[in-house]
């Protein structure tokens, strides 16, 4: 944007020179530049650094101005790529300052590298972390001991944690991975976990994330020996200067005048705030060595504000405060009742080093228990039958040298749990199923090609576990693998026995492992579904015929059906296909999404069309289900006649039909001037549609638009089909397709994938 500002000569103009000499001095001049006019500011925000802009962000929008356009301009420079196509960006802002913290922290981004990111009054990683979301953590753990100084802000901000490809880390790294867990999900906001692509996992590492994850905390460990939380010890000072208020004592913490006031330096006057607020992650100088006998602030739940408590100010290190013994008082079953409630409190501000220091802190914490006895035995008392109830369990995974449960603290846990190629080895499925049985919290459980095996039956007696509890929340369950023991329709009768208000089941298995006699009965009959309350099912049955009268017993049970997929099923005769595509009209009344993958359907067009009649029915797929298989012209004229009287459907997918040129110029007439079709999403790709007939369907929408004014169509998938053989003809209906609707064209050199496929014959 700089180059506007130039004259005919590339000379800088004098706005342009104003301009960065205001940017230049912002420190001085924010507070003016903030009440410039907006035909001023506007021409001001590009040349901002992030800091500032991120900064003046409220100043503008006030001023009817926005800032999008400046942070995409930035994104385009520094991150040098464009972003997917498909990704939906809401906000330039947010895309940018999540990113730049993500390269940041992994050391491959140099903010020297470019001005507008380089500004030593302010931290990178602090000033980005409110804007983290989605923390993805990947490899060797990189970038996570910088955490340390950004854990409170990130346990503000972050509510999604990713793992990628991780491997084994060194022992300091572990430690602050530790640290950050217990903070982002214990006192944070973290409610999604996911952990991908790893084939090979660490059983002692893979067990601490899915244990704090559960929200259990153990104290005897290594980082809380040597480095407590400071938000724990945040949380105990809030609960005795609570404690104190309300029984009349001494308060232990200074008041609330003097929370607003900076932290005490040697001498210095300096670092005062700007209108008495802290500055948004501006760098004081000052507090970054401050003094072993003076105060430290630790941040309150206000915010901004910060209460100075008569803990020992340290180095910072992965975020902590060193202050020993903490997390071990933490434990609500090692926390001796103190014998007298009169010990005399430490005066307030007064310092604390050395033995007598310990000491007086002890006291803190003793009567910091007193006053809380009840709370403290009841919370005893829970952990004591949650140590009960995975007794059963805990034998065999302490053998591995795994934390017991029995230790450990409640926090909270998230609420969702997803571990896609993640292989689980009979130790770490044990670990798992003893966590799953009291994961009251948990939502959503989805896993993926982890290569259970027979281990799939412990985590059916895990979630059975779960499922006896009063408070479970357990609503959606995704399981895949490419091996399954027991045939799906039979998992999913377990499961749903034990989960009858599940929401959401998927299962998808590629290949069966189990017999004919495993799968048939004792005396041969097929046991009904239990009644549910079921809304999403999705089915992928592996290779071999399925039992008709099972799937239509799920159907039947699952009255509040709105989406089902089912995938790569073979029925042992057309007409048991038949049958159930006529009861889901009949059984299913409140269905709302069809998706049917890999079904031969060529013989069933009778059953199609009255799915299409249904008048619910608002998104229908047929994936590769052969259903012009056999040239049924009049079947596609019916077809075309039904959908373009049905006014609820929204997406019609075709994919992969071979549906060819001829069908597609006909199937431009549903949205004929006498259709009250309301499609908007179209997916014809890999239908053998080539150049010649692409051009003649593009044509005919456009004449339809002329007629009508305007069509539904907005999305128009062409994938995968044979576009490539005349690029000129395909260029020419391309353009005149883009005038109506957003055209998806994904380019396929059809002659490279077949010598690709020959040369691997």
């Amino acid at each position: 944007m700089e180059e506007v500002k130039k004259n005919a000569g590339g000379i800088p103009t004098l706005f342009l020179l104003c301009g960065r000499a205001v940017s230049d001095n912002m420190e001085i001049l924010e507070q003016e530049v903030w009440a410039l006019p907006s035909t001023i500011l506007q021409h001001v925000l590009p040349l901002l650094n992030v800091y500032y802009l991120e900064r003046i962000e409220e100043a503008a929008v006030k001023k009817g101005l926005s800032t999008e356009p400046v942070w995409c301009q930035i994104w385009k420079r520094v991150m040098k790529r464009k972003p997917s196509r498909y990704e939906n960006i809401k906000c330039w802002r947010q895309k940018f300052l999540e990113t730049f913290f993500h390269n940041i922290m992994r050391g491959i981004l140099d903010v020297s590298s470019d001005t507008c990111l380089h500004d030593p009054r302010f931290s990178p990683l602090l000033h980005s972390s409110r804007y983290v979301t989605e923390l993805t953590i990947g490899n060797k753990l990189q970038g996570v001991t910088r955490l340390g100084p950004v854990l409170g802000c990130l346990a503000g901000s972050v509510k999604t944690l990713k793992f990628l490809h991780l491997r084994s880390a060194d022992t300091a790294t572990e430690d602050a991975l530790k640290l950050l867990l217990h903070c982002l999900i214990h006192h944070g906001k973290v409610c999604k976990i996911s952990l991908s692509s790893w084939p090979t996992p660490d059983k002692d590492l893979l067990a601490l994330i899915l244990n704090i994850s559960a929200g259990f905390w153990h104290p005897s460990s290594r980082p809380c020996q040597s480095s407590p939380c400071a938000m724990c010890l945040q949380e105990l000072d809030a609960e005795s200067n609570g404690s104190a208020q309300e029984n009349g004592l001494p308060q232990y913490v200074e008041s609330q005048e003097s929370s607003h006031m900076q932290t005490p330096t040697r001498g210095s006057s300096e670092n005062k705030w700007t209108n008495g607020k802290p500055p948004s992650a501006l760098l004081n100088l000052h507090l970054l060595d401050i003094d072993q006998r003076e105060l430290t602030k630790v941040p309150t739940e206000s915010g901004d504000d910060a209460v100075a408590t008569d803990i020992p100010a340290v180095p910072a290190s992965i975020g902590s405060v060193s202050r020993n013994k903490v997390c071990h008082r933490f434990s609500l079953n090692k926390v001796p009742l103190p014998t007298s409630q009169n010990s005399e409190p430490p005066a307030n501000g007064s310092p604390c080093c050395g033995g007598d220091a310990e000491a007086e802190q002890d006291e803190l914490f003793d009567f910091v228990f007193t006053v809380a006895q009840e709370e403290m035995r009841k919370s005893q008392d829970g952990n004591a039958d949650l140590a009960e109830e995975s007794a059963g369990d805990r034998g065999a995974v302490q053998g591995t040298g795994f934390l017991s449960l029995q230790t450990a603290h409640r926090f909270r846990s998230v609420t969702s749990l997803n571990l896609h190629n993640v292989v689980l080895t009979l130790e770490s499925c044990q670990v798992l199923c003893q966590l799953l049985r009291s994961w009251v919290s948990l939502e959503v459980l989805m896993m993926a090609y982890n290569e259970l095996g027979p281990n799939i039956f412990h985590v059916l007696e895990a979630l059975c576990a779960l499922s006896h509890r009063e408070d479970c929340r357990l609503c959606v369950v995704q399981l895949s693998d490419f091996v399954v023991q027991v045939p799906p329709l039979d998992l999913a009768r377990t499961i749903l026995a034990d989960f009858p208000s599940l929401h959401v089941l998927a299962l998808k298995f590629n290949v069966e492992n189990y017999s004919e006699e495993e799968e048939d009965g004792s005396d041969g009959s097929t046991p009904e579904f239990p009644a549910n309350q079921l809304k999403q099912l999705e089915i992928q049955f592996p290779r071999g015929l399925l039992k008709p009268k099972c799937l239509l017993s799920l159907l039947r049970a699952s009255t509040s059906l709105e989406k089902l997929i089912l995938d790569s099923a073979t029925f042992p005769s057309p007409e048991d296909l038949r049958i159930v595509l006529r009861a889901l009209s009949e059984l299913n009344p409140t269905l709302k999404k069809l998706y049917l993958h890999e079904l031969n359907l060529s013989s069933c067009k009778s059953e199609v069309l009255l799915l299409l009649q249904n008048s619910i029915l608002e998104e229908v797929t047929f994936s590769f289900c052969q259903l012009f298989e056999r040239r049924l012209d009049g079947f596609l004229i019916e077809l075309i006649n039904t959908v373009k009287k049905n006014p609820t459907l929204t997406v019609l997918n075709l994919r992969g039909n071979r549906l060819g040129d001829e069908g597609l110029v006909s199937l431009a007439d549903v949205f004929s001037e006498d259709s009250v079709s309301c499609i908007q999403h179209m997916d014809i790709s890999s239908n053998c549609i080539k150049p010649a007939g692409l051009l003649q369907f593009a044509k005919k929408l456009e004449k339809i638009t002329e007629q009508a004014g305007h069509i539904s169509l907005t999305h128009l998938n062409l994938s995968q089909n044979l576009l490539n053989r005349d690029l000129a003809i395909t260029q020419e209906a391309l353009h005149a397709l883009c005038k109506a609707c957003t055209v998806i064209d994904h380019s396929w050199d059809f002659s490279q994938v077949f010598a690709d496929h020959v040369s691997v014959m």
